[in-house]
């Protein structure tokens, strides 16, 4: 195992392979499967519709491409697998996604998390999202079965 590593340390290097470029092709792999495993399933395909995408909804607005996520003009501290989240739930405005769906994403980009744990990064993004001018919830829970975004969605041209 060893001498693989060593291996593929040199081709990397040999052929000028930076972290960024291994990361790009990682999460290009997650995609890839996530998209063979659930080609019937019309919300997974409204998922990977927004892969490049910049949302808006509310005073938010969401660019999936740079992996970035505005509150009017402040930046928020998001981590990836909270993203994909958001990006399953917008994707899918009003629609109310099953925990196990949920799940099925973040483990499919490998953060494999139960329940209890859902439920913490939901919450977690909750608040740092806040809430609509309006004072309306971003994200409602329908107790025992799944969550749903609250607010109109709007899409932007691919980002370059």
């Amino acid at each position: 195992m060893e001498q693989r590593i060593k291996e593929l340390g040199a081709y990397y290097v040999e052929h000028d392979i930076s972290l960024d470029d291994l990361k790009q092709i990682r999460k290009e792999l997650r995609t890839e499967k996530l998209k063979n495993e659930s080609l019937n399933n019309e919300h997974f395909k409204r998922f990977l519709s927004l892969k490049d995408k910049q949302i808006f909804s509310g005073n938010l607005t969401i660019d999936f491409f740079m992996s970035s996520v505005k509150k009017g003009s402040r930046l928020l501290s998001i981590h990836e697998s909270e993203l994909l989240i958001l990006q399953l739930l917008m994707a899918n405005p009003h629609k109310t996604l099953k925990d196990k769906e949920i799940l099925n994403v973040l483990a499919a980009y490998g953060y494999s998390i139960g329940l209890k744990s859902l439920i913490v990064y939901v919450s977690r993004i909750s608040h740092k999202i806040g809430k609509t001018t309006k004072q309306e919830s971003y994200i409602k829970r329908h107790w025992k079965q799944g969550y749903y975004w609250n607010v109109k969605v709007g899409a932007q041209e691919e980002s370059v």
